[in-house]
């Protein structure tokens, strides 16, 4: 059954892909080719919600050579982590992250992706995909949009 459940997710993750890639309004727009030195603003869609529960947030990362810092900029909480980058086409775009907050305790691990769909060189389209996280519930999805600056 979770195998079942995780094919659907993603097929439907495929299709919302490939439908904003279909609605992008710059003929020709690229994702950066690598992260490093760059800042990412991402505000987060939704409502609120058990399963959206960062919904209408903004938050901004600092992309280093293999690491990252994300500051979320409503509450002030601070996650590192390293990153994986990989982009398939001009217009798409995968980050693997592993992300630990910055507490004392360093025990919370977190693992998710975002699929970045570009409308122009500076702005598009994410959906994020958790796999695991101390953030319940661990396994979610939601969308929003991201800015380099």
């Amino acid at each position: 059954m979770y195998l079942i459940k995780q094919v659907l997710k993603r097929f439907t993750v495929t299709t919302i892909l490939l439908i904003l890639s279909t609605i992008s309004v710059a003929d020709e727009c690229q994702l950066p080719k690598e992260l490093f030195g760059k800042v990412m603003i991402l505000h987060i869609y939704g409502i609120a919600s058990p399963t959206n529960p960062l919904a209408n947030q903004v938050v901004e990362i600092y992309f280093d050579e293999q690491s990252y810092l994300l500051n979320n900029l409503q509450t002030g909480e601070k996650f590192i982590g390293k990153y994986t980058y990989r982009r398939f086409e001009p217009d798409l775009a995968e980050l693997k992250v592993e992300e630990q907050k910055v507490t004392n305790n360093m025990n919370e691990t977190g693992y998710y992706t975002n699929t970045f769909v570009c409308q122009t060189d500076v702005t598009g389209y994410y959906i994020f995909s958790g796999i695991e996280s101390g953030i319940q519930p661990s396994i979610r999805q939601n969308t929003g949009r991201y800015f380099f600056q």
